[in-house]
């Protein structure tokens, strides 16, 4: 197994013996062996992506767009069908934007279209039984208990940064055996 992964090293130094006589001194010979060894350049290649892949963490606080849509018809009997209807059809609409904090402080801002239609209900009791209200939503969410002051979101961007290294060093480290086992099979 071995053999075969000295076998562009060698590839490599024939086919550079086989100019016109031309020496090539050590630093000359890594330096072909990095520019022509395909897995120099993809642990090289694999290296910078995991140093870019180390910033998303980040990626945890951006904001975020949501849209949600709620259907519901119920048509269960009920105790007072005079005052709750025997069908209660209602749609909802919300659409936002929503950012988590370094502290743990989750907040959404939505505006929230909502349409409710109660059939079957007594006109002296319910006048109205089909409206439709539209407004604006802010929610703030603090957790003290799982993600108290943001332990958890802070924990889990240092987890992908540190993954995120340890593969670029991996890479590194292996692209550095590649050209030390180049330079052994020089000399």
């Amino acid at each position: 197994m071995l053999s075969w992964f000295f076998l562009p090293f060698i590839q490599i130094a024939i086919a550079l013996g086989a100019e016109e006589k031309k020496i090539l001194d050590v630093d000359g010979f890594l330096d072909e062996v990095g520019a022509n060894h395909a897995g120099l350049q993809g642990s090289l290649e694999a290296e910078a992506g995991a140093r870019k892949r180390a910033k998303e963490g980040s990626l945890l606080l951006a904001p975020t767009v949501f849209a949600q849509l709620n259907y519901l018809d119920d048509r269960k009997a009920t105790g007072a069908a005079a005052f709750q209807g025997d069908r209660t059809q209602a749609t909802s609409y919300s659409l936002g934007v929503g950012k988590l904090t370094t502290f743990g402080l989750r907040g959404t801002l939505s505006y929230q279209l909502t349409r409710v239609d109660l059939e079957g209900t007594n006109q002296l009791f319910v006048p109205v039984p089909e409206y439709a209200e539209a407004r604006p939503v802010l929610e703030l969410s603090q957790s003290f208990w799982r993600n108290g002051f943001g332990r958890e979101t802070r924990a889990y961007q240092e987890l992908l940064e540190a993954q995120a290294l340890a593969t670029a060093h991996g890479e590194s480290f292996r692209r550095k055996m590649s050209l030390l086992d180049a330079e052994m099979t020089y000399w």
